[in-house]
């Protein structure tokens, strides 16, 4: 079963916020289980941010992290590197 793309991610966001509900006709998202799936989650995680004071910033493209090492103290790092 295939995942959503960033760019569904992002469009679900957007859906998300602007207080559709989930199969909503105007959606350009694709129906299946694995997507109402998704959107729930998300839907949850962007209310939980919300009720906590924060803010959710949609970012109009996602930036490409292959190959991303970051600091040697925090952050992601490269499984291949040494």
């Amino acid at each position: 079963m295939p995942v959503p793309t960033s760019e569904q991610l992002n469009r679900m966001m957007v859906e998300i916020s602007a207080g559709w509900k989930y199969g909503d006709p105007r959606s350009e998202l694709p129906k299946s289980p694995m997507m109402e799936g998704r959107w729930k989650i998300i839907s949850r995680q962007m209310k939980e941010i919300a009720d906590e004071g924060g803010i959710v910033e949609i970012p109009g493209e996602w930036p490409d992290l292959t190959g991303f090492v970051g600091s040697p103290d925090v952050g992601p790092r490269d499984v291949g590197a040494a």
